[in-house]
């Protein structure tokens, strides 16, 4: 069960969402299409997550990210689930678990481009020390070859230290987020081959009779993944780390095929200007909600001292003593 899993099954169940009626279960995996397919299901057994979403602050490009957002309390999120769903979830041969993949270069180029390249306040602020700080304004394509290369350098070096625990679990390694075995059948909805795993999908869940509606449109980031902005030093890098998920998912040992996008540098520049701006606020907002919570801490210790000092045998037996004291000064 889930108090069994280590951490990094834990996460992905927490990332994970569950349809009884379609008997369905995906999996979490950042950085293969979660949010994407994750928006879809949602919307397609009848939740309105833009609608439920529209006052979420959560600081990934809302709104389209805030499925993510725990102060959002969408249906068949793991989080919202009872032990009895989960256990339907984990345990029952008919349901079917989907495990969204991609192949470990390009998920690792898009954790990075999408979110520290980008500049989102807070994944940059989370970095360890020794990251290397990036230009403010990218002026050539070999600037963002170079400031890949530099952060897939340094992020070796902090997990051979320390371990992936030490890193955002965006560029976990995904053979120990899906380590868990499905007691029923498995779909491998690969990122590289989307459209027809959605096909797949669809059918499957019109089977159970709910209509999904139309495929998405997969969700794209600012910089595609291009084979010619992965040098050789940060190929050599994430075959090292990422071994066994090549082996697991039967992906080849160098770059996949790039994507068909083209790098636009005005487009990155302005993103990246936005999202400067908006650290100023992101950063007054997690302040603030820091402050909330340590306020609401103390106040709970000192209403539960209060109610310890009430209950107390002291407090009772001097309550003549109040009452006369009271009674002297009136």
């Amino acid at each position: 069960m889930e108090e069994d899993a280590d951490r990094f099954v834990q996460h992905s169940l927490r990332t994970s969402m569950f349809f009884p009626q379609s008997r369905l279960l995906v999996a979490g995996n950042p950085k293969a299409a979660g949010t994407t397919l994750r928006w879809w299901l949602l919307a397609g057994h009848g939740v309105d997550v833009a609608q439920q979403t529209a006052n979420s602050w959560w600081g990934e490009s809302a709104p389209f990210q805030t499925v993510w957002d725990e102060g959002v309390q969408l249906p068949y999120t793991w989080p919202q689930l009872d032990d009895e769903a989960r256990q339907d979830a984990l345990e029952s041969t008919d349901v079917l678990t989907v495990l969204p993949i991609r192949h470990p270069v390009s998920r690792v180029f898009s954790a990075w481009s999408g979110k520290y390249l980008v500049g989102e306040p807070y994944y940059v602020e989370a970095l360890p020390r020794n990251f290397p700080a990036m230009p403010d304004t990218f002026t050539s394509p070999l600037q963002i070859s170079q400031g890949f290369e530099a952060f897939v350098t340094a992020m070796s070096a902090v997990i051979s230290e320390r371990g992936f625990e030490a890193v955002d679990v965006h560029i976990w390694p995904q053979h120990r987020l899906l380590a868990r075995e499905p007691v029923g059948s498995t779909l491998e909805l690969r990122q590289e081959s989307m459209s027809e795993g959605l096909e797949t999908l669809a059918a499957y869940v019109r089977s159970h009779g709910v209509d999904p509606g139309n495929a998405p449109h997969i969700n794209e980031t600012v910089i595609p993944y291009r084979d010619e902005l992965v040098t050789d030093a940060a190929l050599g890098h994430i075959l090292d780390l990422y071994g066994p998920d090549f082996d697991r998912w039967r992906y080849e040992r160098g770059r996949p095929a790039s994507s068909k996008r083209e790098v636009s540098l005005d487009w990155l520049n302005d993103v990246r200007g936005r999202n400067a701006r908006y650290g100023v606020l992101h950063r007054a907002l997690m302040q603030q909600s820091r402050e909330r919570e340590r306020l609401g801490r103390e106040v709970d210790g000192a209403r539960r001292r209060e109610g310890e000092l009430l209950e107390s045998t002291s407090w009772k037996v001097t309550g003549p003593l109040r009452w006369v004291s009271d009674r002297t000064r009136k």
